[in-house]
């Protein structure tokens, strides 16, 4: 029963970050695993730039995204302007409240 309430309280949103670069996540969902928990869906590269390699952060925050929980980087290869891609992150947190999921530039090429 935690997994399934986990799920639906999840707040996906976006931020547009460094060099004017923007990614919109979608259909973010995810799965607790024991002391786990995995945060899937898809992010699209709005940037208007071709990325050979591209690290993206997913930050966690508190339903307000007043305070940053947690923070992985995903990286792509060869990101298309344009482009959808999905990712699954694992996280060794366990979220009871409602969170934001955002995600922000970190490096690229």
């Amino acid at each position: 029963m935690k997994r399934a309430v986990i799920a639906m309280v999840l707040i996906a949103v976006l931020v547009g970050v460094a060099f004017g670069a923007s990614f919109d996540l979608k259909n973010v969902s995810m799965k607790e695993k024991g002391q786990w928990t995995e945060i899937l869906g898809q992010v699209v590269n709005n940037s208007g730039k071709d990325y050979k390699v591209i690290y993206l952060r997913l930050n966690v925050y508190d339903k307000y995204g007043n305070k940053l929980l947690a923070s992985e980087l995903v990286g792509f290869q060869n990101f298309m302007k344009g482009q959808t891609r999905t990712f699954s992150e694992l996280f060794h947190e366990t979220w009871k409240e409602t969170i934001k999921v955002e995600v922000e530039f970190s490096s690229g090429s």
